[in-house]
């Protein structure tokens, strides 16, 4: 099936690229400029959960054993770095690993291009685990799950926890971090290892800060400045200039931030006119404007490298894997829980007992339908299940947590179709001598199912395209696939006009197999 549908894929980008690879010269054409005025001056380091003190001694070593200033200078032209590195992503079944958060969409700090990881972080993390004589896992997730991730969370007296006093999913965190008196409060950080600052990106027509030639000229300029909307990724210091973060920055109230995953998404946006500047690194700045491009023959080319050369296709192709499994385990595991909780919820409360347990059903649908599926994920992967002590695979978590939310909905779906049986099934099941849950499963149940089969349908494609969210457990979907190969060459538009058709083709295939299915239930009843 994964070589059917890479010949596919294969052969749609071939005859695409036929059309659109006719003009490859780069376009010249200016969309935006940086406005040179440091806005901040601030520190990049690594983050340690708290009280890890021999961990970050050991880092620190490390670092001053690492040319960083050789690591920068060969960055300054990404298009000649042309050999990244294949890291693992679980620490299941790795000997002695090294778990880092990071965030691959903050080039030339860490980007990947296919399946390989590249940028100054990466390189950075490469040789620490090689010092520390650990093997490297990179935990890919995004950027408002990485403090998170190291931040740990107290575990209770008695509990194994190897020694450290705080539970996390990652050893440490290295994505262009700043330090801050906001997380510092919850984590630590290493000594720094690259001194940045964050710039102004306007559209080159922009005259705004053209006069501007100080920090106090381009302060002044924003505070006079109404109905203006500020973009920057989510989480970073860009967000922080502009909404203020206590003592560190006071912030612009006339200004209204606006949040993405990437700073190059920021910059679509203040292409398309949604935005009137963006906030960035000065390094992310300067890879941004030098990669991106409007020719539509140089999209092609770095999008069928990536896909191709750098095996992207793998990555989607395990993205798509587990897509699936989340996607058809989570609505067994909902289809399970939602059927149980439909039915303690027909059954003529007789005791006390059955009123509880009905009760408990409504809660839990009142709980799952009532909080969003992200908020789940985050509850239960760095809460829930780090307070219990129970550490297990990202994966698993998504699809324990997506049944468990499709089990909220399936069970009112369960109970539509189960009031939709005719009453006299139960009667004549319990007339034969069938017991009350026998009748259930076996008279009442089956044609139940047959009746909700396509709101059933409908739940199975909503949880296909809710699994674009899992990424902030670390987990890689289809969705984080493209955003990775998007993420490398900062061309967004082909590979999620490709997500795109793919999540189409998903949706179209299961709407088939269900039609399929509806006739096949008509076919048996008109037999009968």
């Amino acid at each position: 099936m994964k070589k059917v549908i890479t010949l596919l894929l294969s052969v749609s980008l071939s005859i695409l690229c036929l059309f659109t690879l006719t003009s490859c010269e780069k376009s010249t054409k200016a969309l935006f400029k940086v406005i040179d005025v440091k806005l901040t001056d601030e520190n990049y380091a690594i983050a340690i959960g708290k009280g890890k003190t021999e961990l970050k001694n050991q880092i620190n070593e490390a670092l001053t054993q690492i040319d960083i200033d050789a690591i920068i200078q060969k960055y300054q032209d990404m298009d000649s770095v042309t050999t990244g590195y294949t890291i693992p992503n679980s620490a299941y079944g790795v000997e002695n690993p090294l778990i880092v958060a990071t965030n691959a969409e903050f080039a030339p700090f860490e980007y990947k291009v296919g399946t390989q990881y590249f940028g100054i972080d990466i390189e950075i993390a490469v040789q620490l685990a090689e010092k520390l004589g650990k093997t490297l896992v990179l935990s890919n997730m995004n950027f408002d799950a990485i403090i998170t991730s190291v931040a740990g969370v107290e575990m209770e007296e008695g509990v194994d926890n190897e020694g450290y006093d705080t539970y996390t999913h990652c050893d440490i965190a290295i994505a262009g971090l700043s330090v801050t008196k906001e997380r510092l409060d919850i984590v630590d950080f290493t000594n720094p290892y690259f001194t940045s600052s964050q710039v102004i990106i306007v559209n080159s027509a922009d005259t705004t800060f053209d006069d501007c030639k100080s920090l106090e000229d381009v302060e002044t300029r924003l505070s006079g400045l109404k109905n203006k909307v500020v973009g920057s990724q989510s989480g970073t210091t860009g967000e922080y200039y502009v909404k203020g973060s206590g003592d560190w920055l006071v912030g612009f109230e006339n200004l209204a931030f606006k949040g993405y995953t990437s700073h190059a998404l920021a910059v679509q946006d203040l292409i398309n006119g949604n935005v009137s500047f963006v906030i960035a690194d000065y390094e992310t700045a300067k890879a941004v404007l030098s990669n991106y491009n409007t020719n539509a023959g140089i999209k092609w080319q770095k999008f069928v490298k990536s896909f191709f050369v750098y095996k992207g296709y793998e990555e989607v192709l395990n993205g798509l894997k587990t897509t699936l499994i989340i996607a058809i385990l989570g609505l067994v595991i909902g289809v399970i829980i939602g059927t149980a909780i439909a039915t303690v919820k027909i059954i003529p409360y007789k005791n006390l007992f059955q009123k509880v347990l009905s009760s408990i059903g409504d809660f839990y649908v009142w709980l799952f339908r009532g909080t969003p599926i992200v908020v789940q994920l985050l509850l239960i992967y760095y809460v829930a299940l780090p307070l219990l002590g129970v550490k297990v695979p990202a994966v698993v978590v998504a699809v324990i947590t997506y049944g468990m939310n499709s089990g909220a909905y399936v069970s009112e779906i369960m109970r539509s179709g189960l009031t939709s049986v005719d009453g006299g099934q139960m009667e004549a099941g319990r007339a034969l001598g069938l017991s009350y849950p026998k009748t259930m499963f076996k008279i009442v149940i089956p044609q139940a199912i047959k009746n909700i089969l396509p709101t059933l349908g409908n739940e199975f494609i909503t949880l296909l395209k809710e699994t674009s969210v899992v990424s902030f457990i670390a987990v890689t979907d289809i969705t984080k696939a493209f955003q990775s190969i998007a993420g490398g060459s900062y061309e967004y538009v082909i590979p999620y006009c490709v997500l795109a058709i793919c999540y189409l083709a998903l949706v179209s295939i299961v709407s088939v197999f269900i039609k399929l299915m509806e006739k096949r239930f008509k076919k048996s009843d008109r037999s009968c």
